[in-house]
């Protein structure tokens, strides 16, 4: 996807008409808009989002009142936003707006060169299958501002994560898997149906019954999701409105529990690696301490046996078959059948030992040995593992604990709304919780529903029907249990695969401009992303860093998803290309970090635009971008009073002085204006 136009008409500070085309050249991919602040420049970003998904970013004011002042004192109550853009060779035109007839509208049409131009019935749907509206968030970046972008991370958001998927061509996959479980269900039905009596058609209706009650878990669980998701943002909000308090004591406290946050989060991690780790070892060692206390009277019977002399068994049963098959003694004595001796010697194959009955005691013996010592070293591992989960849970409580202290504190501050901010947040934060400890449960029985209708399944296999109504379908079932395994191996590996493609492309980045010797971790479940140490600790990230993690894993994303344009095959389907349009990008970097991240990005990505104000793109920003510019405009603030005493600060474009603010207007408004040095 490539965005060609955007046209406004009384959007907030651009009143009446207004367009700004893009970029779309591979060698010149960076639309530049310049604009100081105030002027425009988040405007114009939450205008493209708003156009394709009626959102704005976290931190647009006033979000419900978009229409121009000036419009709305001239009774003017139309306003609008249209971006024409182009996916696949085919072009689109969306537009979204209020007018007096249509009230709230939204169409979308696509140009057709055969037919011309045709209406696309469901806009909201169509748009979401190029730009899943999840991940809008990522590819409309807003970087300025306290807390803006530290809410663009991943984590703990299976909508994010299916997006992910979906932007990188995994969706095909995932609706034929889902469409062959709906088949499935069909073809249960009919081999009930035909052969209600059989033990067959019981198991496939129980397995029917499963399968319902694991879409109805599903469900649920996706619910939980929804809400853990509505609960983080409301707490980002109120996050954000804390972090830009005017009291000093207020964002210190915020600081430090956005600390004890992260801790949290590591010492979390941490505990889940050792619980896996205490599995391992018991499955490593299980068998060895159950059987601890056999091995040893096992060892004391066969010491007891050979001090009387049982074992090995006084007499060697070859010797003994040996002197009555040849009827002769050892001492030269005639050995006779029937006779007496014969007859007592007889008596002694009962006693005789097997020749490799030795061997076997020794070999049961140092079994026996093994066990023993594996169980001292069982115990040490074990005793170590849970000396380290013990420190790990009493750190996390010590956590938790200052936490709730600091919670305390900032319910207690008599300072404006903070109190009340704070109440409002730990609500938020149970309520949160609660979904989570709800999410968890549904996890544990969806894992035990499953287990079921396998086992439910192994006994079809078993029990396969004689009767040949019954017999098709299930030889149909199989063919579906087949293909759905197909479908979930390919895209288990293609998602694996992209994954690790995914953290390299991250980690190369972050080798090249990070400091210190740090890499990213990404959580293969929630996606996740954060900073760990060479000894693999999380780090506890700077604004900047956040801000240079956050760049890099959208550029990366992009980038990956461009690399499987030409993806063929009916199972996945190519990556979405979508351009990265980013409002003051580099705000809370140093100089060298901007000027890595503008060189980074353009390289990664096929569309980019920049919306800079001049304290963000002079200096090393400019010098690394210039000749990848290929479209550039300039937002001026036209203001309708005298200019006083005020000065007018221009900016310099290529050593030619550019307005940015003009005084004596006819109105209040922003111009978009095309630089043209």
């Amino acid at each position: 996807m490539k965005i060609l136009s955007l046209k406004m008409k009384n959007f907030r500070q651009f009143h009446g008409d207004q367009k700004i085309e893009f970029s779309t050249d591979e060698n010149k991919n960076i639309t530049l808009i310049h604009a100081e602040n105030g002027v425009g420049k988040t405007a114009l970003l939450n205008a493209i989002k708003w156009c394709f998904f009626e959102e704005t970013t976290l931190n647009f004011s006033q979000r419900d009142d978009l229409l121009n002042n000036y419009a709305k004192d001239n009774d003017d109550k139309t306003y609008y936003v249209a971006v024409e853009f182009e996916e696949n060779d085919e072009y689109f035109y969306c537009e979204r707006g209020y007018n007096s007839i249509s009230k709230n509208y939204f169409k979308m049409s696509r140009d057709d060169y055969d037919t011309g131009i045709k209406p696309i019935d469901d806009p909201e749907l169509f748009i979401n299958s190029i730009i899943p509206k999840e991940m809008s968030e990522y590819f409309f970046f807003q970087g300025e501002g306290v807390g803006s972008f530290t809410k663009v991370k991943v984590g703990h958001n299976r909508e994010v994560k299916e997006a992910i998927q979906n932007i990188l061509g995994f969706k095909t996959a995932q609706q034929a898997i889902n469409d062959l479980g709906e088949i499935k269900k069909d073809y249960r039905k009919e081999i009930v149906l035909r052969d209600k009596g059989s033990e067959l058609a019981k198991l496939n209706e129980e397995i029917s019954k499963r399968e319902q009650e694991k879409i109805e878990k599903d469900a649920r669980n996706l619910a939980c999701t929804k809400n853990i998701n509505m609960y983080e943002r409301l707490i980002a909000d109120i996050d954000e409105k804390l972090a830009n308090s005017n009291s000093a004591i207020v964002k210190k406290n915020h600081q430090e529990r956005a600390k004890l946050d992260m801790r949290l989060g590591s010492l979390a991690l941490q505990i889940k690696k050792k619980e896996a780790e205490k599995l391992s070892l018991i499955r490593r060692y299980g068998a060895h301490v159950f059987a601890r206390k056999l091995a040893s009277q096992a060892l004391d019977f066969i010491n007891e046996e050979e001090f009387k002399g049982t074992i090995p068994a006084p007499y060697n049963e070859n010797l003994v078959r040996k002197i009555l098959e040849q009827h002769e003694c050892i001492c030269g004595a005639p050995i006779n059948d029937h006779s007496e001796a014969y007859t007592n010697i007889s008596k002694l194959l009962k006693n005789a030992a097997d020749p490799d009955q030795g061997n076997r005691v020794i070999r049961a013996r140092e079994t026996l040995k093994s066990i023993q010592t594996k169980n001292e070293d069982a115990k040490d591992a074990l005793s170590s593992n849970q000396q380290d989960l013990i420190i790990l849970h009493n750190e996390l409580e010590d956590v938790k604990k200052e936490l709730q202290q600091i919670s305390l504190k900032m319910t207690d501050f008599d300072i404006g709304e903070i109190s009340s901010l704070e109440k409002q947040r730990n609500s938020h934060q149970q309520h949160k919780d609660t979904e989570y400890r709800l999410q968890g449960r549904l996890e544990v029985e969806l894992e035990r529903v499953k287990s079921f209708i396998d086992s439910m399944q192994t006994k079809i296999n078993q029990l396969r029907a004689e009767s040949t109504g019954v017999d098709i379908y299930q030889e149909s079932l199989d063919i579906l249990n087949d293909v759905e395994k197909l479908l979930v191996e390919t895209l288990e590996k293609a998602e694996v695969s992209s994954f690790n493609e995914l953290s390299r492309l991250i980690n190369s980045t972050l080798s090249k401009y990070v400091r210190q010797d740090f890499t990213a971790k990404i959580d293969k479940n929630t996606f996740n992303i954060r900073l760990i140490d060479n000894q693999e600790r999380s780090v506890a990230m700077s604004d900047g860093q956040q801000l240079l993690l956050s760049l890099t894993f959208i550029s990366s994303l992009i980038q990956l998803a461009a690399s499987r344009k030409s993806a063929q095959g009916e199972i996945l389907t190519p990556g979405v290309i979508a351009p990265f349009v980013i409002d003051a990008p580099f705000g809370v970097l140093d100089n060298t970090y901007k000027g890595n991240m503008a060189k980074s990005i353009p390289e990664s990505v096929e569309q980019v635009v920049f919306l800079l104000s001049s304290s963000h793109w002079e200096g090393t920003v400019e010098e690394n971008i210039r000749d990848r510019v290929g479209k550039e405009y300039n937002l001026v603030a036209e203001v309708k009073s005298p200019q006083g005493i005020k000065e007018l600060n221009p900016i310099y474009i290529k050593g030619k002085e550019i307005d940015t603010v003009r005084y004596s207007c006819a109105i209040d408004k922003t111009v978009i204006e095309e630089v043209t040095v």
